[in-house]
């Protein structure tokens, strides 16, 4: 099971807390198991939100979405 958010030492080490690292780590995991690239990089940068912080900006998109679909 994946955490709900990645410990500082783990985006430390992979230089996920910059935007360039973390597309250069998404990049090689695309090539490694044939995934899109921005995918993967959208992931990674949720990880390092909290989960509050996560359920708020899905709950903004939904409420947004409703909006547009009347």
């Amino acid at each position: 099971m994946l955490p709900h958010t990645l410990p500082a030492k783990v985006v430390d080490r992979h230089g996920l807390a910059d935007r360039v690292g973390r597309r250069r780590f998404a990049e090689e995991v695309a090539r490694k198991y044939d995934v899109d690239a921005g995918d993967v990089e959208h992931v990674l940068s949720n990880l390092t939100l909290s989960p509050i912080e996560r359920l708020r900006r899905s709950m903004t998109r939904a409420r947004l979405g409703r909006i547009a679909a009347k």
